[in-house]
């Protein structure tokens, strides 16, 4: 029968006084896990958690100490996060999981920003941040700024619809006038001469106006 790995031990113990005591009363929220095979991603076991964490994920952490992964979460073992702790502690390299969902039986669904770094003894240590408040904002922005895009749409329909209806009549108006004074010359004389005369400055005014308008309305192009 092997003898225990003292050392090993040892250096687990001290690993976790150091994430303690680094961890305990940070505002970010801290998981430690250790990867017991390096081969076997399913020997991934969920050592510690500080109250930030459990702060964050709407659950006291604690009660799951020393579950294995699959246990403590069991929603995560259905991503590749996972796989990403394990290749962390086999190539001791960080690596930067960023935005990701979350919920379990324990876990309040939410959005957590997430980077995973490596530890001694096949350790892997995940920082955390709830950025629920984020997403929802930026979700309530995007839903907004998609409305506010419908309705300029509409607008400038609208606005395109009122020049075809509206202003280029006039303007049609006053060239057909301009052109029926300069035709008749000298035979459209008297009041005839100035009803069409002021036919063609009706409809000029009015375009023009509509025109002013619609350039104000579509924000003085």
């Amino acid at each position: 029968m092997q003898a225990p790995d003292q050392s090993r031990s040892s250096i687990g113990n001290d690993m976790l006084e150091v994430a303690r005591a680094l961890f305990a009363n940070m505002n970010i929220g801290f998981i430690l896990h250790r990867l017991e095979n390096t081969n076997d991603v399913a020997s991934l076991r969920f050592i510690y958690a500080n109250e930030a964490a459990s702060k964050y994920t709407g659950t006291d952490l604690s009660k799951l100490f020393g579950k294995p992964l699959s246990a403590a979460f069991p929603e995560l073992v259905k991503t590749d996060v996972p796989d990403i702790f394990a290749e962390v502690v086999r190539t001791g390299e960080a690596h930067n999981i960023g935005a990701m969902e979350y919920s379990d039986e324990n876990v309040k669904k939410a959005y957590f920003s997430v980077k995973a770094f490596p530890l001694a003894d096949q350790h892997v240590g995940v920082v955390f941040e709830n950025i629920t408040a984020h997403k929802e904002l930026e979700a309530l922005v995007k839903k907004y700024t998609g409305q506010i895009r419908d309705k300029n749409r509409e607008l400038e329909n609208l606005l395109s619809q009122m020049y075809n209806d509206v202003s280029v009549p006039l303007r049609k108006m006053h060239s057909e006038a301009a052109a029926l004074l300069s035709n008749a010359g000298e035979k459209l004389v008297g009041k005839d001469r100035e009803a069409v005369q002021g036919l063609a400055d009706q409809a000029q005014r009015l375009a023009e106006r509509t025109d002013e308008l619609l350039r104000t309305a579509r924000g003085g192009e």
